[in-house]
């Protein structure tokens, strides 16, 4: 029995030992909103429901529009008054904020049947893994003063806090899913007999 307890122990920390580098350079903004978007473009191409692809396309279309807007409205000033400046190791709060995003702006569709909320899940994360991806890539170039090891502290910080909160969202988006599964809509009322 020890040696089980061992080897899991041995398991543990070999996962840890692989994402905690992702997590101090701050890697982890880039990884994970790639992974859901390759997770949802394999949803979207294989799915049954063809308006899966229509939502991956319009969560393109959504994300593109946000990141001009982003660019034109001068939205790292907004990125530099929500993160700060100076390099911090919360990571409650995006993985709080995270979740309630994720589940909360899908929660109206909670009541709808799996399949047909599916091309709105799709674009939903689509979007976001394309603006947490973007985001990413703006903790750094926002950032156009001589590099020194504060401020690749302070991008690796963003990035980490880009990379918790999509983390965090994609739990959102997966516990909406799993509560959607389980708590199927009601069936419309039988019609009355007629005699």
């Amino acid at each position: 029995m020890d040696g089980l307890i061992r080897f899991i122990e041995r398991i543990i920390q070999g996962i840890v030992g692989g994402i905690q580098p992702l997590i101090d350079n701050g890697n982890l903004g880039y990884l994970i909103p790639f992974l859901m978007l390759v997770v949802v473009t394999v949803m979207a191409l294989t799915s049954k429901n063809r308006m899966s692809l229509a939502g991956y396309l319009m969560g393109w279309v959504i994300a593109v529009s946000v990141m001009a807007l982003y660019q034109q409205s001068s939205g790292d000033r907004l990125f530099d008054n929500l993160l700060g400046t100076i390099p911090r190791n919360e990571l409650l709060t995006p993985g709080l904020v995270g979740v309630v995003v994720g589940f909360g702006f899908l929660f109206p569709f909670i009541q709808m049947k799996l399949l047909d909320a599916q091309p709105i899940i799709v674009a939903f994360v689509t979007t976001f893994a394309v603006m947490m991806l973007f985001l990413s890539w703006r903790a750094s170039a926002s950032i156009v003063v001589i590099s020194t090891s504060g401020l690749e502290e302070l991008v690796a910080y963003r990035r980490r806090y880009v990379g918790i909160f999509a983390l965090w969202f994609g739990v959102g988006v997966l516990l909406h899913t799993m509560i959607s599964a389980a708590n199927p809509p009601k069936p419309p009322p039988a019609p009355a007999k007629k005699d």
